[in-house]
Parts: C-alpha cells; sequence; structure tokens
C-alpha cells in the first residue's frame, strides 16, 4: 500500500504543477490580450499611433512607460509619391496616358517622440499620416501642460 501511495502523491504533485504552469499562461495571455485591446481603443480614441500610446500622464511604447513631462512629438515622411506612366495606360488611352499618370506612394513615415531622457522613432504606416501628425500635437501639448 506504502508504494502506491507514493506513486499517487507524486503524480498529484505532477498534477499540481502542471496545473499552475497553465493558470500563469492563461494569466498571461489575460494580461497581453487587455493591454493590445487598449492600446487599440487609445488609438481609436486619438491617444494612440502606432503602438505609442498617452495614458495620463505617462506616454508608452513597446512596455516603456516614461512620464509625459516635457515630451513633444513630431511626424516626419521620407520619401515621395512618384507619378509615372504605365504601359497598360498607354496601350489603353493613347496619348492621353500622360495625363493619367499612375501614383505611387514611397513615402515612409516617422513618429518622432522626444523626451527629456529618451527618444523614440516609431514607423507609421503612410495612410494614418493625418491620425499620426493628430496624436503628435496632442502629445506635444499633454508633454507641455505636464512640465507647466
Amino acid at each position: 500500500m506504502g508504494l502506491w501511495r507514493k506513486v499517487g502523491d507524486g503524480v498529484r504533485w505532477a498534477w499540481d504543477r502542471q496545473l499552475e504552469t497553465i493558470k500563469q499562461n492563461v494569466d498571461q495571455a489575460k494580461a497581453s490580450a487587455r493591454a493590445e485591446a487598449d492600446a487599440g481603443f487609445a488609438e481609436r480614441a486619438g491617444y494612440g499611433c502606432a503602438g505609442v500610446v498617452l495614458d495620463g500622464d505617462e506616454v508608452v511604447w513597446n512596455g516603456e512607460r516614461r512620464p509625459v513631462a516635457g515630451v513633444s512629438a513630431v511626424v516626419d515622411t521620407a520619401g515621395n509619391i512618384n507619378r509615372r506612366v504605365t504601359a497598360t495606360r498607354l496601350v489603353a488611352v493613347g496619348v492621353f496616358a500622360l495625363a493619367l499618370k499612375k501614383k505611387q506612394d514611397d513615402r515612409e513615415v516617422f513618429l518622432l517622440v522626444d523626451g527629456p531622457e529618451f527618444q523614440w522613432v516609431v514607423d507609421v504606416p503612410p495612410a494614418k499620416l493625418a491620425a499620426a501628425r493628430s496624436f503628435a500635437a496632442r502629445l506635444t501639448t499633454a508633454g507641455r501642460r505636464a512640465a507647466g
């Protein structure tokens, strides 16, 4: 009887340990999902852009929290929009293809966040240029008010 009790205790210990690991993994997944949902809500509400979030008196990016006091932000673009004539358009509309050039967007957009003790450069999708500029203005205003 003593041997089976020891085996049972060992199995119970291994089972309890496995359950604890599963609980920890579930808690981490919930926290990660909550953080992603909060970041998505912040972006939709205008308090975030490209993963940078204005959270009260702090600015957060990649899990790094910094005080917003003295922070300024600016949006910068690199590259340009090219217009070119494609062979398909030339065949389809002839000489008028010169007026109907294809637009190719080669721009890269960056959100530059500058604080007293840190600097972040964040890639922004070109389609979110207007939202990035709006967020940069909001972040700079919050930084000035907090430095007050």
